[in-house]
């Protein structure tokens, strides 16, 4: 797998849309991300490991839930919808990976994961593959 853009929209401190492209050179492709300390970092990492797998860790290894990923900007306006995507290939064949975290419609103010809807959505070479099938 080579990854080609991640997006992210209202993930952990980086508020509405960013995108990252990723070296796509056959002999220059590592990527260095570096910042100060708190800078978010980590939360690239967090974006890729939560849009493959559904899950963010913090420090000590533990899961951090759906109102610890929103951005706290965009929180205070009421606004809790996180989505990320990664757009990678394996071999010659595209793909394109995204997963949203939206609030339960009757949820005001979410106080933790379950009042979330989260979906995952997978293309391959264009076509929308059911996620929950490819794994």
């Amino acid at each position: 797998m080579k990854l080609q853009t991640l997006v992210i929209e209202n993930f952990g401190p980086y508020q509405e849309r960013q995108k990252i492209e990723f070296p796509d050179s056959e002999s220059a492709n590592i990527m260095v991300v570096f910042g100060e300390n708190m800078a978010g970092k980590t939360t690239i990492l967090n974006a890729i490991r939560w849009t493959l797998y559904g899950k963010a860790l913090d420090r000590s290894s533990e899961t951090i839930d759906l109102v610890g990923l929103a951005n706290k900007k965009e929180r205070r306006k009421g606004h809790w919808k996180i989505s990320t995507k990664i757009e990678f290939t394996v071999g010659d064949k595209k793909y394109e990976l995204r997963r949203v975290a939206k609030q339960h419609d009757l949820v005001v103010k979410p106080t933790d994961s379950g009042d979330f809807d989260v979906t995952t959505y997978l293309r391959a070479e264009g076509h929308v593959i059911d996620a929950e099938k490819s794994q």
